[in-house]
């Protein structure tokens, strides 16, 4: 599933053609618009993971976070950021090369292995605790 708010009109279409060019159009759905909280913690509460590859954006990231608090292994790039102090492969994610080969057998071997994908979401999420990165954390820092 590739969803969200696109970064520009024409940017599902873009997504859709290159689907098709590498072949892969038959296994993926596009839901490229802005979504609702329901929306976004439904298709995270029922994947096996999420893929987190910051692009001109904060190097953590809610999509993160959302992986993590439902218990979801996250794959990211090895050049993502600060994203990889919490990312920790084989542990709370996967960590590959940034090309679309690396990111690609990375999702293939969580779907391949979800006993593995189950492990290292259940230590993701109890990550988020342990570094306390949770709201009530986060809430009681910003007000003292």
């Amino acid at each position: 599933l590739v969803a969200g708010s696109p970064s520009s009109p024409d940017a599902r279409e873009g997504l859709e053609a290159l689907a098709h060019e590498c072949g892969v159009a038959d296994r993926v759905k596009f839901d490229v618009r802005m979504l609702s909280r329901l929306e976004i913690a439904s298709a995270v509460n029922h994947s096996i993971g999420s893929a987190y590859v910051p692009i001109d954006e904060d190097s953590v990231g809610y999509v993160t976070l959302e992986a993590f608090q439902a218990s979801k292994p996250v794959i990211t790039t090895s050049d993502s950021g600060s994203v990889l102090e919490i990312v920790r492969h084989g542990d709370t994610g996967l960590v590959c090369e940034p090309t679309p080969q690396s990111l690609g057998a990375a999702m293939s071997r969580m779907y391949e292995e979800p006993g593995l994908s189950e492990a290292m979401g259940r230590r993701a999420k109890g990550n988020l605790g342990e570094l306390n990165l949770t709201w009530p954390d986060t809430i009681a820092r910003l007000l003292s």
